[in-house]
């Protein structure tokens, strides 16, 4: 004769299951679903902005305004080789590691590459990136004013030279930005030769294109 407690135990599972299995649907519905759909909504957006922003140059005509108050643009630096990135000021953790690893770049350059070459760094957050906090930042971070330029554009501003640049990021609720932290070497002419994904490492692809270009003629 069955043992009608093991009947009634495997009920119970069966019936657990089905409940988990119901949730789990709910689940895939309600919240997994639409989180997905926005996030390929997103990549799309970014995707669209980057070939929007790569297809002409008014990306490099944006105006920022420098921590030492001047107003400028990336065109208006034509001429020099730049390396630009994109942070913002109380960045808790990868900003502060891109700026150790983009000075460490500037020693493994000899004295006269390091003079040619200028470090761009475009605040993520301008709202509260105010030229101050950009001196403050520049000034904690032992940074010199003749090589490094911070500045910070309008929220529009920085959301097209993002696209150009391809830096992806979302400005959160706790006035956190989540970002990537890209390196772009620009040209004497302007013209992007190349990127780096790497913020804790110098990248000797990287290195050797920045070094070429500041012994270019």
């Amino acid at each position: 004769m069955p043992d009608i407690s093991q009947w009634r135990s495997s009920e119970h599972v069966f019936l657990l299951a089905a409940v988990l299995a119901a949730i789990a649907a709910v689940f895939m519905l309600t919240i997994w679903t639409p989180l997905q759909l926005q996030a390929f909504a997103n990549a799309t957006e970014v995707t669209r902005i980057e070939s929007s922003a790569a297809s002409n140059d008014a990306w490099s005509r944006v105006p920022f305004v420098t921590a030492d108050g001047n107003m400028t643009s990336l065109a208006a630096s034509n001429g020099r080789v730049r390396v630009v990135t994109m942070l913002y000021t109380h960045c808790p953790g990868m900003c502060p590691l891109a700026v150790s690893t983009l000075q460490r770049m500037q020693t493994r350059l000899s004295p006269i590459e390091q003079k040619q070459l200028s470090i761009i760094a475009l605040s993520l957050d301008p709202e509260r990136d105010s030229i101050a906090r950009l001196q403050e930042f520049r000034n904690a971070r032992g940074l010199d004013a003749s090589r490094w330029v911070l500045g910070r554009t309008s929220s529009e501003g920085v959301r097209q030279m993002a696209g150009a640049l391809g830096v992806r990021y979302r400005v959160l609720g706790d006035d956190s930005v989540d970002h990537q932290s890209v390196f772009v070497l620009l040209g004497r002419s302007g013209r992007v030769l190349a990127r780096s994904y790497d913020a804790l490492n110098v990248g000797p692809a990287f290195l050797g294109a920045l070094q070429a270009a500041l012994n270019a003629d």
